[in-house]
């Protein structure tokens, strides 16, 4: 499977985005940008790179069972709960759904952007803590 799968989704227009404008503070642009690209170490894409099936690029921090993607680490994961609670709107996770999960990433309201840079800056913290791809 190739890269930026997940990207293709959601980016349709080609122009600049919203929160690379409303967040003031750099690091949580950065990984933004990083998540959005699929440029980061999800299995999604580590594991690409060993020319691993897709399918077997399973989360190693949940027993859910599932690859390893943006929409799993987003939304579902239950390792990354307690940022999802304090960072991410109930009606984004409560029910998640591909067309839930697109609605996020392309919020243009610039308090949902915020929340959402600051729950995958803390949560890529805290799974580069678990060091889970060694």
């Amino acid at each position: 499977m190739d890269k930026l799968v997940t990207y293709r989704e959601f980016k349709t227009t080609l122009n600049p985005e919203k929160y690379l404008f409303g967040i003031k503070v750099p690091a949580p642009i950065k990984i933004l940008a990083r998540f959005r690209c699929s440029s980061h170490y999800l299995r999604i894409e580590t594991d690409r790179k060993h020319h691993i099936e897709r399918s077997q690029r399973l989360c190693q921090l949940c027993n859910l069972n599932e690859i390893e993607n943006e929409y799993h680490f987003l939304l579902v994961c239950p390792f990354y709960d307690h940022f999802r609670t304090k960072y991410i709107q109930r009606k984004y996770f409560e029910s998640p759904s591909e067309t839930i999960f697109l609605d996020l990433l392309t919020s243009v309201n610039i308090d949902t952007i915020q929340s959402l840079a600051a729950f995958v800056y803390h949560a890529m913290l805290l799974r580069k803590e678990a060091d889970v791809n060694v």
